[in-house]
């Protein structure tokens, strides 16, 4: 999703845990955010910036999923869906670095499966993409997955919420803060 902003895009891994997703998933985005300001990553060109910090995870029947480490794990990841729905959990942290203020939003949404074919998960082990996503699937390449998907529950406005919270009229109003 932030590959089509106009900004500079840096992944980032930070290491923590917590059994609520909620709580995880804005303590990955805020840490994210302080290992970027302390490692000065920042531009230094005398103007505010707006430093913009993200994680997703995935909970399905009651288990946090990350990405999967490997092939194994996503084959279950992806088998195990036509049991229970997907529920993403999405965070969002804004941060301006000239006043240091922060804002910050959290989405869910449900996504209920259908099974999907050996043959199916076969191609996108073989991808690779799955590996650096949550849970074992690409939001942004859910055409891929759409043909096993039964409905989803506020997936969408999920989507819309992240996308609402970094519309340029939300950046120019922190910009401004």
């Amino acid at each position: 999703m932030f590959n089509r902003l106009t900004y500079t895009f840096v992944p980032l891994s930070v290491a923590i845990r917590d059994p609520d997703p909620v709580a995880l998933t804005l303590k990955l985005a805020h840490a994210k955010a302080d290992a970027i300001i302390s490692q000065g990553k920042i531009p230094n060109d005398g103007k505010p910036s707006l430093l913009i910090c993200a994680d997703q995870v995935i909970v399905c029947n009651g288990t946090i999923r990350e990405k999967p480490e490997n092939e194994e794990q996503a084959r279950f990841y992806l088998r195990s869906y036509k049991d229970y729905p997907a529920e993403a959990v999405d965070a969002v942290v804004v941060v301006n670095t000239a006043t240091g203020q922060r804002w910050e939003g959290v989405a869910t949404g449900k996504i209920f499966w259908k099974e999907i074919p050996e043959s199916k998960i076969d191609e996108l082990i073989a991808k690779g993409d799955i590996f650096s996503c949550a849970g074992g699937f690409v939001v942004e390449q859910l055409r891929d997955y759409i043909m096993f998907v039964s409905f989803s529950l506020g997936y969408m406005i999920s989507k819309m919420f992240i996308h609402s919270f970094l519309s340029p009229e939300t950046l120019k109003a922190t910009s401004q803060s």
